[in-house]
């Protein structure tokens, strides 16, 4: 931009003089003029914001202990953590949570909560309603068009509180991990303490952590009061049993036993 001012400046000059000369003063106007420029400024290119980064950073498909504190060790135990690794918040509205795709349960839509970034949230069964099964199955995390955001498939779970986990915590896509320790909100590791022990509604019926992918005639015989512990996997190694073992508690006529 430019900026131009006119105007008169009116100059004088004195001599005051010395022994030769008189004093003497002379005055002149003259026609002036200023130009004044600013630079345009510069024009800095909007950058877009960086892209969101949720991922799903640790599950447990078969739940050994009270994960969500309801007094049951049950299906609704299962959990899916996810991760905020970006730089920016992301609010969840939109995104959903869903197991294989197109078969299993109904994806679950996640409310309208913001991670702020290094932030974690824990979504139990018992919420999403999502079944994963212990025969092997997914998990995938829908960004809110529709797209896949992350997913990760798994085979059979072996133990109860088996744990898959990104190692390094927040690690890549690659850095998979199916022997984790169960870290619902917490940094994940391979190793830790159970803090709270499993809670049942009847402390005297042991837990019978069968997989939940077996027919309902598998978890009558193997988890009725008859079948406790069949399930043991004790039982069936080599250091373990062989042969036929006594059911107690059984109230008929003749021994029973299991081979």
């Amino acid at each position: 931009m430019r900026f131009t001012s006119t105007g008169t400046k009116t100059l004088t000059a004195a001599y005051v003089g010395d022994q030769t000369h008189l004093a003497s003063s002379d005055t002149e106007s003259h026609q002036v003029s200023t130009t004044l420029r600013t630079p345009t400024p510069t024009r800095v290119p909007t950058l877009p914001p960086p892209p969101p980064l949720i991922a799903i950073n640790e599950f447990v498909p078969r739940p050994g202990t009270d994960w969500n504190n309801d007094g049951v060790v049950n299906q609704g135990d299962e959990y899916i953590e996810l991760l905020n690794h970006g730089v920016v918040p992301v609010n969840l509205s939109g995104y959903r949570l869903d197991d294989e795709a197109n078969i299993g349960s109904n994806p679950f839509s996640l409310p309208s909560v913001t991670l702020q970034p290094g932030e974690r949230i824990v979504f139990y069964g018992s919420q999403t309603g999502l079944l994963l099964s212990d025969g092997g199955d997914g998990v995938r995390l829908l960004k809110p068009n529709g797209q896949l955001m992350d997913a990760y498939n798994y085979s059979v779970v072996y133990y109860p509180d088996q744990s898959f986990c990104r190692l390094p915590d927040n690690g890549g896509a690659d850095d998979w991990n199916e022997n984790c320790f169960p870290t619902p909100g917490l940094k994940n590791s391979l190793s830790g303490s159970i803090l709270r022990p499993p809670a049942r509604e009847d402390a005297s019926q042991p837990l019978c952590p069968i997989a939940d992918t077996l027919p309902e005639e598998f978890v009558i015989a193997e988890c009725a009061p008859f079948g406790n512990n069949i399930w043991n996997r004790l039982y069936w190694d080599r250091f373990g049993w062989y042969g036929e073992m006594p059911l107690l508690n059984v109230n008929v006529k003749w021994e029973v036993f299991a081979d």
